[in-house]
């Protein structure tokens, strides 16, 4: 919801911005502001309310069709080292929030957007297979649930995060 708040300001100003330039009267600088923001208010909720009902049209009709990339691996070393290695992981993909559950050995970290995606979410699921051995589970979804195509940035992102666990 933030990110429709933030189209709507950007949108907003920049509309008021062109309908003050158009018009151009110092009087009318008011009336620009209002049809710039009633313009942006009108174009954001077009955009909020067609993604809402295309997504609740996927699911109902029963498709998951996101872009989901999932890759496992099993890593020798200790915990210490290994929450190490994923915090370096993630500062390599510039993650905005990190929440972890230290007794659960999970993290989940979120990507911004880009010109690829409008951002992911990130899952890393440490399993102790036995003493000093762990299996890793990353997953990498986009952040907004109609996403058809990623580009390979959910790829990139997993990718990057087991290289970096490797070679820890």
């Amino acid at each position: 919801m933030i990110r429709y708040c933030k189209a709507f300001a950007i949108i907003g100003a920049l509309a008021s911005l062109l309908i003050f330039t158009l018009e151009y009267h110092w009087n009318n600088l008011s009336l620009s502001i209002a049809k710039g923001f009633t313009a942006s208010f009108v174009l954001v909720l077009f955009v909020l309310v067609s993604n809402r009902v295309v997504t609740r049209k996927i699911r109902r009709q029963g498709y998951n069709e996101i872009p989901t990339q999932r890759q496992s691996l099993i890593v020798k070393a200790d915990i210490e080292r290994l929450y190490r290695a994923v915090d370096r992981a993630l500062d390599l993909l510039n993650t905005k929030r990190n929440e972890r559950k230290s007794s659960e050995n999970y993290i989940f970290a979120h990507v911004g957007t880009s010109w690829k995606s409008y951002g992911e979410n990130i899952e890393i699921l440490m399993r102790e297979i036995s003493a000093n051995e762990w299996e890793i589970s990353v997953v990498s979804r986009p952040l907004v649930p109609c996403t058809m195509f990623d580009y390979g940035k959910g790829f990139e992102n997993v990718a990057s995060i087991v290289s970096v666990i490797r070679d820890c």
